[in-house]
């Protein structure tokens, strides 16, 4: 799927598309944080694929620790505190990853499908932690 999204040309030096990680968890950036051999994150298989495919990643962690943290070991990454911060820069997206929690990845879909910056979603499992979840985002059991 994350071929399709990005154009055929891949020889300019700029990243011409944009890909958004929100959450950078275990499964967004923990699990092989300290493991150079390994590619278990999000994060990490984001970035081996960005450099042959030629887009930019950018991330979102509303945990100050784990923003301090991660930017300390990713200084060029752009890294921003909430979905708000960053859809308030006015930046057309191809992907979000969504890899929070699922009592919070409820909120993070319904701020995404009303933007218009947003071209495609993929979140990880679980959506929600419950039906009433599901309802917030528009799906009925």
């Amino acid at each position: 799927m994350i071929f399709s999204i990005f154009c055929e040309d891949h020889s300019g030096k700029e990243a011409h598309a944009k890909v958004v990680l929100i959450g950078l968890g275990r499964v967004g950036f923990q699990y092989d944080e300290n493991s150079p051999q390994t590619t278990l994150s999000h994060f990490k298989a984001l970035t081996r694929l960005s450099h042959i495919l030629n887009f930019e990643v950018i991330c979102i962690e509303s945990d100050a620790e784990t923003r301090k943290r991660f930017a300390r070991k990713n200084p060029q990454i752009s890294l921003y505190k909430d979905v708000e911060q960053f859809l308030n820069i006015g930046t057309s997206v191809q992907l979000v990853v969504i890899a929070t929690p699922p009592d919070v990845t409820p909120n993070m879909i319904n701020l995404l499908q009303n933007s218009d910056l947003i071209s495609k979603v993929l979140v990880e499992k679980p959506v929600a932690a419950d039906i009433r979840g599901l309802r917030n985002i528009g799906v009925s059991s």
